[in-house]
């Protein structure tokens, strides 16, 4: 059977994880992220767990944790100082969000290597049995990575007009609609957002064969 692979776009807070996390409890499918990587290398130079990058509440939160004085890797000290023009010593000791941190970092590994996270998730993709939903994609290199043979995967934009971009940073501006399969209107409720991620994952599925809902009249 084929691999079905759906990559989800979105602003911050449209939703993308709560349609990912459906996809895995629902249908069996492997969760990954362009940004898995990213998360792991963060951890590793701040010493912190996993969870301090994970966790909704707190990610738009600034903490003292994650000061640039706290950071094991001197090159990205200086790859932020010098993009942002900071020749102060108190710029490294100001509290930073996880997201800002993330943002950041995502920018120092691309700045070498413009496929560095794509690499890394290629890699994985091709370790893994099943059904995959990738829950972060975010620019049009990785939108093209994964259209083209061997995987060619159904790219699904969420939008959410009750939650607006937080960041003006170049992984909030979106991917170009060229790329968009389906587009899942997130502005009711969770259970609606369910019933919508059902439906769109039937038509991947069956494709123009999906069959249409039995009657009680016919059963």
């Amino acid at each position: 059977m084929t691999k079905i692979i759906i990559a989800l776009t979105g602003a911050a807070g449209a939703g993308k994880d709560t349609v990912a996390d459906y996809l895995v409890h629902r249908h069996n499918f492997k969760k990954m992220a362009f940004a898995d990587v990213l998360r792991k290398e963060v951890c590793d130079a701040f010493s912190l767990d996993e969870s301090v990058f994970t966790n909704r509440e707190t990610k738009e939160i600034e903490t003292s944790k994650l000061m640039l004085i706290y950071c094991k890797n001197v090159e990205f000290i200086s790859f932020v100082n010098k993009e942002t023009g900071s020749n102060e010593t108190s710029f490294n000791y100001c509290p930073r969000s996880p997201r800002w941190i993330m943002q950041c970092w995502g920018d120092f590994r691309r700045a070498k290597q413009p496929n560095y996270f794509i690499n890394a998730l290629k890699n994985n993709l091709q370790a893994t049995d099943g059904n995959i939903v990738i829950s972060d994609l975010r620019f049009n290199n990785e939108a093209v990575a994964i259209s083209g043979k061997p995987y060619r995967a159904d790219i699904w934009k969420i939008t959410n007009p009750r939650h607006q971009p937080r960041s003006s940073h170049l992984s909030e501006a979106g991917i170009d609609q060229y790329f968009i399969d389906r587009w899942l209107d997130n502005s009711g409720s969770i259970q609606t957002l369910h019933d919508l991620t059902e439906l769109f994952y039937e038509t991947v599925l069956w494709g123009a064969e999906a069959p249409a809902p039995c009657s009680e009249a016919a059963v």
